[in-house]
């Protein structure tokens, strides 16, 4: 029986949580309470997954330690990019940033 890939730990930069934060935030103010819980929970799935499976995101041309992750409800419309670094070392998946599909964040990292 092959071994299993560790389970690592999600953490969040201070940039992620920030954006976190204002994600709820706007979310909030346009859709209300509901909406705003329910994207939240499925962002925060999203990064978890990344304990068990995290060499699903796909390489950010010119930075060979970052990986990005599309988070999206469905196959059409917006959705959040989260970039992260694996540190296998540490046993942990880093999230440093969080944006918006719409940005250009490739070059805001």
């Amino acid at each position: 029986m092959a071994g299993r890939k560790p389970v690592l730990t999600v953490t969040l930069s201070r940039a992620a949580d920030n954006e976190l934060d204002r994600i709820y935030r706007y979310t909030l103010g346009e859709h209300g309470l509901g909406a705003a819980d329910r994207h939240m929970a499925l962002l925060q799935a999203k990064m978890a997954s990344l304990s068990t499976d995290y060499n699903k995101g796909k390489s950010v041309m010119g930075w060979p330690d970052l990986r990005y992750l599309l988070m999206k409800k469905r196959n059409s419309g917006d959705g959040h990019i989260a970039v992260y670094r694996i540190d296998e070392a540490s046993a942990t998946v880093e999230v440093w940033f969080i944006f918006h599909t719409k940005q250009d964040w490739e070059n805001k990292l």
